[in-house]
C-alpha cells in the first residue's frame, strides 16, 4: 500500500470517527431533550396539583377561624352585654321597689297614727305624710335620672350589635373575594407554564429538525 493509499484511508477513518462521535453527540442531546420535554409536560399537572391543595388548605383554614374564634368571640361578647344590661337594670327594680314598699309601710303607719289622734294632730300629721310623699317623690326622681344613663347604654349597645354583625359578614365577604382572586391568579400562573412548556416543545422540534452548524461542513451535508 502507498503513502498516498495510506493518508486516504487515515483520512477516512478520521471521518468516519467524527461523524460517529458527532452521532453519538446527537442521541445522547436527543435522549436529554426528550426527557426534559417529558418532565416539563408534567410539570404543569403538579404545579396545578400543589397550588389547589395550598388554596383549599387556605380555605379552611380560614373558615375554621371564623367558625371556631371569630363568631364565638362575637356571641359571648353581645351575651355578656346583655347580660350585664339585665343584671344592672333588674338591680335598680328591686331597690326601688324596696324603697317604695318602706316608704308605702311608713306612710300607712303615719296614716294609722293619725287617725288615732286627736282633731288638733291631724293637721301636723298631713305636713309629715306630705313631706313623706314629697320625698318620695324626689327619691323616685332620682331612681329615675340614675336609671336613664343605663337605659342609654343599653340602647347603644343594641344598636352597636347589629353593626358589629355587618362588619363580621363584611370580613367574610372579603376573605371570599380574597380566596376567588387567588384562584384566578392560579389559573393565570398555569396557564403560562403550559404555553411556556408548549414553546420549549417547539423549539426543540425545531432543533432536532435542523443539525449544528459543525455538522453542516461534514461530506454529503
Amino acid at each position: 500500500m502507498t503513502p498516498q493509499e495510506t493518508a486516504k484511508t487515515l483520512h477516512s477513518c478520521c471521518w468516519a470517527l467524527c461523524g460517529l462521535a458527532g452521532a453519538t453527540f446527537l442521541g445522547v442531546s436527543a435522549l436529554e431533550v426528550h426527557r426534559t420535554g417529558q418532565a416539563l409536560q408534567r410539570l404543569p399537572e403538579r404545579v396545578d396539583a400543589a397550588i389547589h391543595r395550598e388554596v383549599a388548605t387556605a380555605r379552611v383554614d380560614v373558615l375554621e377561624w371564623a367558625d371556631t374564634s371569630l363568631l364565638p368571640l362575637v356571641d359571648g361578647h353581645a351575651t355578656g352585654i346583655r347580660r350585664d344590661l339585665v343584671g344592672q337594670v333588674e338591680g335598680f327594680r328591686v331597690d326601688l321597689r324596696q324603697d317604695v314598699n318602706v316608704l308605702d309601710a311608713r306612710a300607712g303607719q303615719a296614716i294609722a297614727l293619725a287617725n288615732f289622734q286627736v282633731s288638733g294632730l291631724r293637721a301636723d300629721l298631713r305636713t309629715q305624710i306630705n313631706a313623706q310623699a314629697n320625698k318620695l317623690n324626689d327619691h323616685i326622681g332620682e331612681v329615675e335620672i340614675r336609671l336613664r344613663p343605663l337605659l342609654g347604654n343599653a340602647n347603644e349597645s343594641l344598636i352597636r350589635f347589629p353593626g358589629l354583625i355587618e362588619e363580621t359578614s363584611r370580613s367574610l365577604a372579603e376573605v371570599r373575594e380574597a380566596t376567588v382572586r387567588l384562584e384566578r391568579e392560579t389559573t393565570a400562573l398555569v396557564r403560562n407554564v403550559r404555553a411556556s412548556s408548549i414553546n420549549f416543545r417547539e423549539a426543540t422540534i425545531r432543533a432536532k429538525a435542523r443539525p449544528p452548524w459543525w455538522l453542516r461542513w461534514l461530506p454529503g451535508k
